[in-house]
């Protein structure tokens, strides 16, 4: 499959803020990872994982039997990587190297391809079942406790369609171990300064490090930015929230003037956190050092078909009646907007939604 290194997806959202209080979905799925094949041998004698992501309880998500499943490699992610990795062939490793490895997993998160990408691969043909998995990695190579920064990974790539989301092929990391195969590590370690493993600890810790991560309690406003949610820096602690069926709104009430405010990241009630996108507030359930909510896929121009009545003896104006009534006018007339819902995540980086 080919590699990419940026996506864009677009996604419409559409639900209320009822619809995302009902709850979130906590259903799981264990998955098991096939190892990379290995096309260079490693100048490491092992290599080990440490997971530091904002949420370390999943990899993603998964539709089954019309259930939202998270996705959670079998022990955890950081024991799942260093299982599969480190028993692989001794072959692929340098046995006789006085130097590890230490790679730092900031993003592991796997998802299907867009419908967009999806269409464009049938339209011409060529279209195999795929998901596509984002990493972010950080790799250092070690030597007596000493830890050396050779190297940061941020890339997209399609994986094989694992069967039943059991199994996920780590190919995409043969990229990374090749990669060190074109570089002088001891001429890179040799330049660098070297740093303590409870130095690169505090470096990652440093991104949990935001009020609203550390600080629990909640003071009601609205979020302009996602820097603002971060920070929880309020700005217009009166408003008043208006539900709809497709659109939502938030209104500011300054001296009993009620005006509307169209741009804004989110807001808090007093009791929980929203977000806005879309044109709709989904309430935000906090996931590790993250936030997610279940959302809508689909557009407000989806409406369901209405059904019809049955109607006996013909089509004259008395049997027409009596079918409606018999069958209910409001099921009749009802096109009330249908979504596909799933969930998603807040990207602790940028603010987006993934």
């Amino acid at each position: 499959m080919t590699k990419s290194i940026l996506l864009s997806t677009v996604l419409f959202f559409c639900m209320t803020v009822q619809a995302q209080d009902k709850g979130k979905e906590e259903n799981s799925l264990a998955v098991r990872f096939a190892g990379p094949s290995f096309s260079q041998k490693l100048p490491f004698n092992n290599v080990h994982f440490i997971d530091c992501r904002f949420d370390t309880t999943k990899i993603g998500y998964f539709d089954k039997k019309k259930k939202h499943w998270k996705l959670k490699p079998e022990g955890g992610l950081t024991n799942a990587l260093n299982q599969t990795i480190n028993s692989s062939p001794k072959e692929s490793f340098s046995t006789d190297a006085n130097q590890s490895l230490l790679v730092v997993v900031k993003k592991f998160w796997m998802r299907p391809p867009a419908a967009e990408d999806v269409r464009k691969f049938m339209q011409e043909g060529s279209y195999t079942p795929f998901w596509v998995l984002t990493i972010k990695l950080e790799v250092y190579a070690e030597q007596s406790e000493r830890y050396t920064p050779l190297f940061r990974v941020d890339s997209t790539y399609d994986v094989d369609v694992f069967k039943d989301g059991k199994e996920i092929p780590l190919d995409a990391l043969d990229d990374c171990f090749t990669r060190l195969q074109k570089i002088n590590v001891s001429r890179i370690a040799s330049a660098k300064t070297k740093l303590t493993k409870d130095a690169i600890d505090n470096y990652n810790r440093e991104a949990f490090r935001k009020p609203v991560l550390q600080d629990l309690s909640m003071s009601r406003g609205v979020f302009l930015t996602f820097s603002d949610f971060l920070n929880k820096k309020i700005t217009y602690p009166e408003f008043d929230v208006e539900l709809g069926n497709e659109i939502d709104n938030l209104y500011i009430i300054n001296n009993s003037t009620k005006e509307l405010l169209p741009n804004f990241w989110g807001f808090c009630d007093g009791k929980n956190y929203y977000i806005k996108t879309g044109h709709n507030f989904f309430g935000l359930q906090r996931s590790g050092n993250s936030f997610e909510f279940i959302g809508a896929l689909r557009s407000t121009s989806a409406y369901r078909t209405p059904d019809r009545p049955y109607i006996s003896n013909g089509n004259s104006t008395t049997a027409i009646a009596s079918g409606i009534a018999g069958f209910g006018l409001g099921r009749l007339l009802d096109r009330e907007p249908q979504f596909e819902t799933r969930p998603f995540q807040v990207n602790m980086e940028t603010g987006e939604v993934y």
